[in-house]
């Protein structure tokens, strides 16, 4: 990566990730025939104008004629009418002869290079790894059409997430819990979870953050048999808990009795082990502009989603204890034989500590 995308790069990484999504992060610059930056800018916010738009007017202030001028710009340039105009009309209005791609537009209704190339502008991409991995939820969403999912599971050192009658309050330390709610569950659009583990934990699923506020995220439970809205389970706290939000419940088609105003019915399908069809759960996802998503769940759904390569990032919170018990609840509960070559492979991105427990990040390679 030369200077100049390396400039368009760090531009990029100064927006703020929850006011752009579920769009890119992009940077873009625009370079003087004798090699000076005239111009820079990123996109800052969802529906407003893209980085080159930024990184162009910028310029335009200091020179009026952009025609022996260059742009880099860390994503393929827009080629449609979105809630934006195109980029692409922009760069050949301003006579721009020369453009620098730092990496390809998976979303299929962009054909930036080939409108550019069409107008007889010289463009020169490249896939740079970094830059596809400054968006790999971005990547994700358009290349599979799914959330991002991000799994969270505390455990001990012996990979144990409860002990054999279920009870997993509290491996982690406080802190470690209070990060979830400071950062996890604010960054996801939506949290994914069990009947079984709303029943076991009386979970909220909501955010407390230190300075006392409470917020509500949409919740995704996959409860076959629509449990949940059992008479004996009206007074769980989840039904007091999202005011703001939808308890989307995903079930088995069954005769409805009354669901509360802040609940949603999904019917979908489910195999004969009682395992939901996870393609379709995470289309109806992406239709309902969930980009990512966050799994708080036991080891039977962890396990499912790993087998079926839907986890793209592992937040791992290992307590310093140990079950020492071969019947205790595991991480990952499965029965496949697989051999050595046939493993999940993940790439370790952050290593912490949060007082006594460990942290780590993994990251699933896609690229």
């Amino acid at each position: 990566m030369d200077s100049f995308m390396e400039a368009a790069f760090n531009i990029a990484k100064t927006a703020d990730f929850m006011r752009v999504r579920p769009n890119p992060l992009v940077g873009a610059v625009v370079v003087s025939g004798d090699g000076v930056i005239l111009g820079q800018g990123c996109h800052e916010q969802f529906g407003q104008a893209h980085a080159e738009v930024h990184a162009i007017n910028n310029a335009l202030r200091q020179k009026s004629d952009l025609s022996r001028c260059s742009l880099y710009v860390t994503l393929e340039p827009c080629s449609h009418q979105g809630k934006t105009p195109p980029c692409t009309e922009l760069i050949k209005k301003h006579g721009i002869k020369r453009v620098i791609v730092g990496s390809r537009d998976p979303n299929p209704l962009v054909s930036g290079v080939d409108v550019l190339r069409n107008a007889g502008i010289d463009v020169e991409v490249h896939n740079h790894p970094e830059l596809i991995e400054l968006n790999k939820e971005f990547f994700v969403n358009q290349r599979y059409q799914r959330p991002y999912v991000v799994l969270k599971m505390a455990m001990t050192i012996d990979g144990k997430i409860a002990d054999r009658n279920g009870n997993s309050k509290w491996l982690s330390n406080e802190l470690s819990r209070k990060y979830v709610h400071e950062k996890l569950r604010p960054s996801a659009d939506a949290i994914l979870t069990t009947y079984n583990t709303i029943i076991k934990d009386d979970a909220r699923l909501n955010i407390r953050k230190q300075d006392g506020s409470i917020y509500d995220k949409n919740v995704l439970v996959i409860d076959r048999d629509l449990k949940l809205l059992n008479r004996e389970n009206s007074g769980l706290s989840i039904f007091q808990t999202h005011p703001n939000s939808i308890i989307y419940l995903f079930g088995a088609q069954k005769e409805l009795k009354k669901v509360p105003d802040n609940v949603r019915v999904i019917f979908t399908d489910f195999d004969v082990d009682g395992n939901i069809n996870l393609e379709v759960l995470m289309k109806l996802q992406f239709d309902l502009q969930h980009y990512r998503m966050l799994v708080e769940a036991g080891g039977k759904l962890a396990t499912q989603l790993l087998m079926h390569n839907y986890i793209d990032e592992m937040h791992l919170f290992i307590a310093p204890k140990l079950m020492m018990d071969q019947h205790a609840i595991k991480f990952i509960n499965a029965n496949t034989i697989l051999d050595i070559s046939s493993t999940k492979e993940f790439e370790l991105t952050e290593v912490n500590h949060i007082q006594s427990d460990a942290y780590l990040i993994y990251v699933r390679k896609f690229l």
